[in-house]
């Protein structure tokens, strides 16, 4: 048989008075906390020891691994107070329901009079393993920042260069929907977020222009072409005005027209109503 620790099968050992029997010497040894204990190089000889004495002390010795082992449930108490500290939201939902589902099967055997040393030791390690898999939800407020900006331009989308918010169209629902995934990985968020930030950067704001003096030559083009007296003036004068005035009108028209195109236009116009004669 193997040394036995008897810290726990020394006063049953010593009731039988074995510490006075030359093949049974004891020592005396110190533990990890310094406590003293007494170990027996356990070594029967047929010859000294009766059949009936062996039996006993084979009994006896084969009670001692499972006396003497350690108690885990102060150590499963503790690490069910540490889980239950735990902010459910500050960790991503795929890795926060397995240690939901290893806390509730820990406090079951935590609370059972009857469960095993087996039986703490399992859900001890499930506990363990659930804890360490956990995942940190992403931070996600620069990306909520810049899903807000995108919301806004394109809610006001006339005073913007409809050319220049294609990418940003594009790119808000992609960042959109990583803002929602409650699993989504930091990487996801930070990609996301750069590209949205690039769409952003695109956006042009429509340049402030004043078309109030091409209405006003417009006006007075169709006034001159729509009156009986139109007639009267040159055919290639009239139909010079003609194509200024359909040319002014698309630049009117236009949302994108520039303050240049406007003034322009504006000029062609002006000359061409100048220009008519008989």
């Amino acid at each position: 048989m193997d040394a036995v620790d008897t810290r726990v099968m020394s006063p049953v050992l010593g009731a039988l008075r074995l510490d006075r029997c030359d093949v049974y010497r004891s020592t005396q040894e110190t533990d990890a906390d310094g406590a003293t204990f007494t170990r027996w190089p356990v070594k029967a000889d047929d010859a000294v020891v009766s059949a009936t004495l062996r039996s006993v002390i084979d009994a006896i010795l084969a009670l001692a691994p499972a006396v003497s082992e350690p108690d885990q449930r102060p150590y499963l108490e503790a690490l069910i107070a540490f889980a239950e500290s735990l902010d459910p939201n500050a960790y991503t939902p795929n890795t926060w329901t397995p240690l939901a589902l290893a806390l509730s099967v820990a406090i079951l055997v935590r609370d059972n009079p009857a469960s095993t040393p087996g039986e703490i030791e399992s859900v001890l390690t499930a506990l363990i393993d659930a804890m360490q898999s956990l995942i940190a939800r992403a931070n996600k407020t620069g990306l909520a920042s810049a899903i807000q900006l995108g919301d806004s331009i394109l809610a006001n989308s006339e005073a913007y260069v409809p050319a220049s918010l294609v990418a940003l169209i594009a790119e808000l629902p992609k960042a959109r929907a990583v803002y929602d995934d409650g699993n989504a990985t930091q990487a996801q968020v930070s990609t996301a977020q750069s590209a949205l930030v690039v769409a952003l950067a695109a956006v042009r704001v429509r340049p402030v222009t004043d078309k109030s003096l091409l209405g006003s030559r417009i006006k007075q083009a169709e006034q001159i072409l729509s009156s009986p007296s139109v007639g009267n003036y040159e055919y290639t004068t009239v139909q010079a005005l003609r194509d200024a005035l359909a040319a002014a009108k698309l630049v009117m028209d236009n949302l994108d027209a520039t303050q240049t195109q406007i003034d322009t236009q504006t000029t062609l116009l002006t000359n061409a109503i100048n220009g008519l004669h008989e």
